[in-house]
């Protein structure tokens, strides 16, 4: 993750609860400070916890007598380049819808709305969403000192953005949940944001607990392979008469043996092998003998041919020589006289007989050059025969070569060699299956060997460092708001909390933790939003003022209000410095009621009664 030139996250502008036939109860928000304030038991809380509920939060908003008519929370968020969406849930919980626009604009578009996981681990996920804005979609943070990471998480980065009034005093890093787990995670997340670099660059290391079973499981199966070798090697020497010197007659007859296999199985081979070629030249042989018997055949029917022609061509000449005879006379056929008939129409006898005669030479040259070609086909036809009987019999002798000599040779001797195997087999049998249980033994016994543990792995963590540029912005705002004319603040990094004039924030009182508290989260924020490197940019806090009391300032016991009135001063003057939600019971002065986004409770009739439109009674 780097850090980008364009600005990221977003803030709240309103949060709304709608009931059927209710009148809206709203909160409208503004950049820079906002104030609610005003009597107890007014909604100010309730109105935090359905923000978070919104933003996926596990528990609805504990259920209060007013607000059973309502059903659903709105809240409308504006993204850095000025995006509006509204994220809706129902107070009884669920998955999160979203719309890309405002409220009042998302109430009458049905079939608009996107539908959001409540959990991280959701495909699509208001964490994943939310952090989308803030530039941190991807990220993964890690979660534990075994190197193991996850997702980074809305819900983790929360903590130091919502602070409600129980964790605005814990005596625990406000960067945490109320939880033990966790806090890895939370403490990565900041380190994400203050060096721009996230934890995807950790490989992930086996889970202890699949490592455990994965050894119980090789075990098991190791155990199981010795038993059933071990089964196996006595079943062996149970029947097996075998001394060292049947073994050597044995080795001897099984190389001799084995040998002669070998040369009889390579003069069967080399047998089908000639065999194989002599067939295959059988083959062509008796294909070219079809195709002489073909051509002969067709030569036959053309001889037959030409001679009908050459007796065709006789007859057409005899007769042109009868013509010539005839001369002048009456027709032999009709019996027309000569003056009637039409010589001009008809050849003369002459030039057919010629005609006849050149034709029938030319048919007896092509019949002379047919009985040639049929001479030489037939004198191929007799010689591949005689070539054909030849390889016929030596594929017969071949054949019964092989099946009376070399094939019965080949048996035999795999015979002999399976006898001789049969008895030898056991014996190397037994030493392999002692030497596979040594090996099965060596492997338990490197099983059962106490792990070497190793270099335990270290990584950078949130260190005073690291936070020492939030410390400097934390001390800046605790003198600004006259917490103390001079102060120092550190980081502790066992606890992730501040160490303010060398004690420990969690060892003062909940006034001061309070304060310090606020100091924390909105000094954390401003070094982030100067980074640019992902914090979404708005705190909301309650009640950070209420619990805490200055010493008397004079006699008569009045309590001074130079903290109140210098930490509402400070924030009002930070606008630009980010969005800062803070529900209080106490009123900023009146310059800063005019300068900021202020709204207050009366819990009367006077004025707005409270965040539900509905007497806020019990």
């Amino acid at each position: 993750m780097t850090n980008g030139s364009a600005r990221r996250g977003f803030e709240l502008r309103e949060l709304r609860l709608c009931g059927p036939g209710q009148v809206p109860g709203s909160l409208v928000f503004a950049s820079g400070l906002n104030v609610i304030e005003g009597a107890s038991d007014t909604g100010k809380s309730y109105a935090l916890s359905c923000i978070d509920f919104v933003m996926g939060a596990g528990t609805p908003p504990e259920e209060i007598p007013q607000a059973r008519l309502y059903d659903v929370a709105y809240l409308c968020i504006q993204a850095a380049d000025g995006q509006c969406y509204t994220l809706k849930r129902a107070l009884v919980g669920g998955k999160i819808g979203l719309f890309r626009g405002r409220i009042d604009d998302a109430l009458g578009a049905d079939d608009e709305w996107e539908v959001l996981g409540e959990t991280t681990n959701a495909k699509e996920s208001v964490s994943g969403f939310l952090l989308g804005l803030c530039g941190l979609d991807g990220s993964r943070v890690r979660k534990n000192d075994s190197g193991t990471t996850q997702e980074a998480s809305f819900r983790v980065l929360s903590k130091a953005l919502l602070v409600d009034e129980e964790r605005i005093i814990a005596k625990r890093s406000p960067l945490y949940g109320s939880q033990n787990t966790g806090n890895t995670a939370a403490a990565s997340t900041i380190r994400m944001l203050l060096t721009g670099v996230d934890d995807s660059g950790i490989v992930q290391p086996e889970d202890p607990k699949t490592s455990a079973g994965r050894l119980a499981g090789r075990k098991e199966a190791i155990e199981g392979l010795l038993e059933r070798d071990q089964a196996a090697l006595d079943e062996l020497l149970e029947n097996m008469d075998v001394t060292p010197e049947v073994v050597a007659e044995l080795e001897a007859n099984l190389r001799e043996l084995g040998e002669l296999s070998s040369t009889a199985l390579a003069d069967l081979r080399a047998a089908e092998s000639k065999r194989g070629k002599l067939v295959n030249q059988q083959r062509e042989q008796r294909g070219r003998l079809d195709e002489l018997d073909g051509m002969l055949a067709r030569a036959s029917l053309l001889v037959a041919h030409y001679e009908s022609d050459l007796l065709r061509l006789e007859a057409m000449g005899e007769s042109s020589y009868l013509l010539q005879m005839y001369g002048d006379k009456s027709c032999d056929y009709c019996g027309a006289e000569p003056e009637y008939q039409r010589h001009a129409d008809t050849h003369a006898p002459e030039s057919t007989l010629q005609a006849a005669q050149a034709e029938a030479a030319k048919v007896q040259r092509l019949r002379a050059e047919l009985r040639v070609a049929a001479d030489q086909l037939s004198t191929e036809q007799r010689v591949l025969a005689a070539s054909l009987r030849e390889i016929d019999a030596a594929i017969q002798g071949i054949s019964e070569e092989i099946e009376v000599a070399l094939a019965p040779k080949v048996r035999a001797t795999a015979n002999e060699l399976r006898a001789i195997q049969g008895s030898y087999g056991a014996f190397v049998r037994v030493g392999q299956l002692r030497a596979q249980i040594g090996s099965l033994k060596s492997q338990m016994l490197d099983l059962d060997a106490t792990p070497d543990k190793g270099e335990k792995l270290k990584f950078i963590k949130l260190t005073a460092n690291t936070m020492s540029d939030v410390c400097s912005r934390i001390r800046a705002l605790l003198i600004a708001w006259r917490v103390a004319d001079d102060i120092t603040v550190a980081f502790d990094e066992k606890s992730a909390d501040l160490v303010v004039n060398g004690r420990k924030r969690t060892s003062h009182g909940k006034g001061v933790r309070a304060i310090m508290c606020a100091g924390y989260v909105i000094g954390l924020m401003q070094e982030l939003l100067g980074e640019n490197t992902g914090h979404p940019g708005f705190v909301v806090l309650d009640t950070p003022l209420n619990p805490y009391k200055e010493a008397d300032a004079d006699d008569d016991g009045e309590v001074a209000t130079s903290v109140k009135d210098a930490f509402y001063r400070n924030l009002c003057s930070s606008s630009a410095l980010g969005q800062m939600v803070v529900f209080e019971n106490v009123a900023p002065p009146a310059d800063v009621q005019a300068s900021c986004n202020h709204v207050h409770f009366s819990r009367s009739s006077a004025g707005r009664y409270g965040f539900l439109p509905v007497s806020m009674r019990p």
